[in-house]
């Protein structure tokens, strides 16, 4: 965890923001910061106007982002994230979200191909 006091630059769409303070208050006014889950993705679609997958992938992103914050925290080891999944279910969720993914990278990909942005 950052810790609040100490001061730092950060370089977004051009803009140098110093203490963690200022970098709070712009990501508040409207800027999208954070791990990617479906939440995320339905805010960014809305706000640029994109078509999201129709694929279903909520529990499996809401679940590796969660196993990916215990790990990166400390609070899980690898060995403890994993032993509730066979490998042919992680498989399985990592071929759902690549596809997703995939299908989601194009639709962006014709949607700035289109200049739909235009509309």
């Amino acid at each position: 965890m950052i810790d609040k006091k100490v001061a730092f630059k950060h370089t977004k769409d051009g803009n140098t923001i110093e203490g963690y303070k200022a970098y709070e208050d712009k990501v508040s006014k409207g800027e999208i910061s954070g791990n990617i889950d479906v939440k995320i993705l339905e805010q960014l679609s809305k706000k640029y106007g994109f078509t999201l997958p129709t694929i279903n992938i909520t529990n499996e992103l809401s679940t590796i982002k969660k196993r990916r914050n215990q790990l990166a925290h400390g609070e899980i080891t690898f060995s403890e994230a994993g032993k509730d999944k066979s490998i042919e279910e992680m498989i399985v969720i990592k071929n759902a979200v690549t596809q997703y993914f995939n299908s989601l990278m194009n639709n962006i990909k014709n949607y700035i191909e289109n200049e739909e942005f235009k509309m």
